[in-house]
């Protein structure tokens, strides 16, 4: 039940580092179709949320749909069983507002926010700005509103290049808090930091969330 890709048949995930040493956490991409799989998840949200009383979870990669090597798993395909996976979470808990990652027809169903994946992800340029375009805040903004993630740390070089290319998106107006924005509140203060008025001016400009 390991997502293979359909070309190559090489298992799916990806890995990111731990306090930039030499371990990984690797993470594996599993097939939606999978009832096990979907029932382990959400008893994992669900116990999570209920122990903080969080009033909303955030379901990563809900974005992952693709065909894959293994395409039907319990007469579902991917897509169908990720469709699935929200509508149950949502019948188990219908109290819990849903986010996800990206922005899809089948997605936006169940999130009612949903994380912007903007062109020059990683490499933002001007060019990007004009490349970028509205077409799902278009679709589904009065039903899921995207949210902004990338470079819109308040000290990132690309910050006002991302700004840019997530308001021509249709985003809601973000910033991104780390460490470093609680460790220095210039950065955070619109008088000190032009960014951060920018931000605030874009939420001014905000007719209603």
């Amino acid at each position: 039940w390991h997502v293979r890709d359909l070309v190559k048949n090489a298992p799916q995930g990806w890995f990111f580092r731990i306090n930039d040493t030499d371990d990984f956490y690797r993470m594996a991409y599993i097939h939606s179709g999978l009832a096990l799989w979907r029932r382990e998840l959400i008893d994992n949200v669900v116990g999570a949320c209920d122990r903080v009383s969080a009033p909303a979870a955030f379901l990563d990669q809900t974005y992952h749909a693709w065909n894959c090597n293994a395409s039907i798993v319990e007469n579902m395909t991917m897509l169908e069983g990720s469709h699935q996976l929200q509508e149950e979470l949502s019948y188990i808990r219908p109290d819990l507002m849903l986010a996800g990652e990206c922005l899809t027809e089948i997605s936006f169903q169940r999130e009612a926010f949903a994380q912007a994946h903007p062109m020059g992800w990683g490499n933002m340029q001007a060019v990007h700005i004009e490349a970028a375009h509205p077409i799902c805040s278009y679709l589904w903004k009065g039903h899921t509103r995207l949210v902004g993630y990338i470079e819109l740390e308040p000290w990132n070089e690309r910050i006002e290049t991302s700004i840019g290319i997530h308001r021509k998106m249709g985003v809601l107006p973000t910033f991104v808090a780390r460490e470093r924005s609680a460790a220095d509140p210039a950065l955070v203060d619109p008088a000190q930091n032009p960014a951060m008025k920018h931000i605030l001016d874009w939420a001014g400009e905000e007719p209603s969330f």
